[in-house]
């Protein structure tokens, strides 16, 4: 049984995000999908590229977007630039901010209900966090 199907939107182990157009089993598959590299928009929306390629299931990392997954980033974020060299982010319908640190790394986790996804983290490494008033 296949993974995915047609419609899929998957990264790949070497960074690139594409649209399954074929699955293994069709003609000439090879045991490969057939796929469309596309480009992500800020608003869940992907654009062909018109470069299509055999990928082996095992070249592929995970699945971008599946029916209940998908979601677009500006259901969670307004962004935009404020003119003055900065990119201005405000969360919507956040419920509350965790700074949580595992394995050695700080993480900020935005945590919001009535969505499908449950948390957004923010992965800061080792940096510290400052206030910006101090």
């Amino acid at each position: 049984m296949n993974k995915f199907k047609k419609g899929d939107i998957l990264r790949l182990d070497s960074g690139e995000i594409c649209k399954v157009i074929n699955i293994p089993g069709t003609f000439m598959s090879n045991g490969s999908y057939e796929v469309l590299i596309v480009e992500a928009k800020l608003d869940g929306q992907f654009i062909d590229t018109k470069e299509k390629q055999w990928v082996k299931p095992s070249s592929i990392a995970y699945s971008v977007t599946t029916s209940d997954h998908n979601d677009p980033i500006t259901n969670y974020f307004e962004t935009f630039y404020d003119g003055n060299g900065e990119i201005q982010i405000i969360p919507k319908g956040l419920t509350s901010v965790e700074l949580v640190e595992e394995n050695g790394f700080k993480t900020i986790r935005l945590m919001y209900e009535n969505h499908i996804h449950g948390a957004i983290n923010i992965l800061i490494g080792e940096n510290e966090i400052k206030n910006g008033n101090k």
